[in-house]
């Protein structure tokens, strides 16, 4: 009777092993599951850049940002003619890589002066999303490819349609009314996030940005 004794020990102890091997795997593929990016629904259909949630305020969100590829061009005029010139130059490049390539947001670079004016020049950023990474340097010289670091941004949702400077200078303005501590941030400039192509009706989405200090 001792022998069959340890002989159920043993199976018992199989069992239990087994129980706790199998929990553990479930518990690591839950952990997997959670992590996985997943984009939110202001991105639409486009894939859109990682970021994590740091806090919540009233009127703003800080966000931290993963390291993304981003490609860029420059140019002066109007704020309609000059971001019509940028977008048309980076979706010329987005398809030479793919024909399914743009990602949202596209970002425009700004340098708020006196007022409600901004400097005539603009600089406009795509999003190069990772399954097409690492991709090709531009032969337009006038184009820059670059790897952007990790990065903290404060953000404002825009509720309204915006097609001017001064209208995005506003916005802005309201943003840093929001955070009400000029330390915080870059106050020099800022950058429009828009989420849907110009081409495209119906409701659209779009932010204001500062790059956070810290």
């Amino acid at each position: 009777s001792n022998c069959s004794s340890l002989v159920n020990w043993r199976r018992e102890r199989f069992r239990f092993e087994a129980m706790k091997t199998f929990v553990v795997f479930l518990f690591s593929i839950h952990i997997v599951v959670e992590s996985v990016w997943q984009n939110p629904g202001f991105c639409g259909t486009y894939e859109c850049p990682e970021y994590t949630l740091d806090e919540q305020g009233k009127g703003y969100e800080k966000r931290f940002y993963a390291t993304a590829t981003w490609v860029s061009t420059s140019a002066a005029g109007s704020y309609k003619n000059a971001t019509t010139t940028t977008f048309s130059k980076l979706q010329s490049y987005l398809k030479q890589l793919n024909a399914e390539a743009m990602a949202v947001p596209y970002v425009t670079m700004m340098f708020p002066t006196v007022g409600l004016n901004v400097v005539q020049n603009f600089t406009q950023f795509f999003f190069i999303k990772p399954s097409l990474r690492p991709a090709p340097e531009p032969i337009d010289t006038s184009i820059q490819l670059k790897v952007v670091p990790p990065k903290h941004l404060y953000i404002r949702t825009v509720p309204i349609h915006v097609t001017s400077t001064a209208d995005w200078v506003k916005q802005a303005n309201l943003l840093a009314s929001s955070i009400n501590d000029t330390s915080k941030y870059y106050g020099t400039f800022f950058f429009t996030a828009e989420y849907n192509l110009p081409s495209e009706s119906g409701k659209r989405y779009s932010e204001v940005w500062f790059y956070a200090m810290n």
